[in-house]
């Protein structure tokens, strides 16, 4: 509730800028009450848990009037250019290891053809921003990389009721109205989630060839081989609890499609009603590894090894496509 915008981005007409906000709700008037007299709103999209203005700007500097006071806006460059034509990722993350953020790069590079990631770090207090730049810069063949500084609140969770989570999803509608407006594919996936192969198509050659732009696959939770109590790292993630249990959907989508132009990224849906009956596939499915985690949300640790069964052709799959290192603590 104190927070009244996201970000602001130069759009690459060079004339208006775009800012992303939680639903204004009541603060909405006093915004535009206080932009500047020569400042113009062209657009206005309202979502359900974000919204989105067009404003036309005279000149580099921007300050709103709020509250008896001119707040300057840090208005940021366009990353279009920068992931057009890419195959790209989206992602947040809050004080995972290095090492996951690592990993969890290296297997969509190796497994799918990865090119690029957009990653929004939710104000993480054991590493810099440099450390995440730095560890994606040592991924081999990922082309481009963006870390975005985003130490907002998250919003509450647990408790098995509806929250209005709208810094997650607005960070992701960031990504998709500049970062990844004009990427090849887009997918939308966390650092311990990972997109399973069952063909030879990888996720984003799925979702360049289907007529909507849209593919999204069913997951299960992973589980690691041993039941230690605490975190572990994607690679330890090779067992299923029986029977195995589903989880929300995963999506990837072509910005430029019918879906990528007219619905906005959720966490777990893109598309309404069109996600549900035209995009899901048994091509593929993802996996949730259980307790790579830093617990922030609940306890993911609490394990029972008689319900556990091993898949190996799930360790084959991890051992392809996962740096050596991974499987070094065995």
């Amino acid at each position: 509730r104190h927070t009244v915008i996201y970000d602001a981005v130069w759009l690459p007409d060079g004339s208006s800028i775009l800012v992303t906000a939680p639903r204004f709700i009541n603060l909405l008037d006093p915004f535009k009450a206080g932009l500047p007299a020569d400042a113009k709103i062209e657009k206005h999209k309202v979502f359900g848990r974000f919204e989105q203005l067009q404003i036309a700007v005279p000149g580099p500097q921007f300050a709103v009037h709020l509250d008896g006071q001119d707040h300057e806006l840090a208005i940021r460059p366009s990353l279009t250019s920068t992931f057009a034509g890419l195959r790209g990722a989206v992602t947040l993350n809050k004080n995972n290891h290095l090492d996951w953020i690592h990993d969890w790069a290296h297997y969509y590079v190796s497994a799918h053809g990865l090119e690029a990631v957009v990653l929004f770090d939710n104000g993480s207090d054991g590493y810099s921003i440099e450390d995440i730049v730095a560890t994606l810069s040592k991924v081999p063949g990922l082309k481009k990389g963006a870390v975005f500084s985003a130490p907002f609140p998250f919003g509450p969770s647990g408790g098995g009721k509806p929250h209005p989570r709208f810094f997650q999803t607005a960070m992701m509608n960031i990504a998709r109205a500049d970062c990844f407006s004009q990427a090849r594919s887009a997918l939308n996936c966390d650092i311990d989630e990972f997109i399973i192969k069952t063909g030879d198509r990888t996720i984003f050659e799925a979702t360049e060839a289907h007529p909507f732009g849209l593919v999204t696959s069913l997951g299960y939770w992973a589980y690691p081989a041993s039941f230690a109590p605490g975190p572990q790292n994607q690679a330890a993630h090779t067992h299923w609890k029986m029977p195995k249990k589903k989880i929300n959907r995963k999506w990837c989508v072509v910005p430029q499609s019918i879906v990528g132009r007219n619905w906005p990224w959720e966490v777990h849906q893109n598309g309404g009603f069109i996600q549900n009956w035209f995009s899901q596939t048994k091509e593929f499915e993802h996996i949730h590894c259980r307790a790579c985690s830093t617990g922030w949300k609940s306890d993911r640790f609490e394990v029972s090894e008689h319900e556990h069964q091993f898949d190996p052709h799930l360790d084959k799959v991890l051992r392809a496509h996962l740096p050596a290192r991974s499987f070094a603590g065995e």
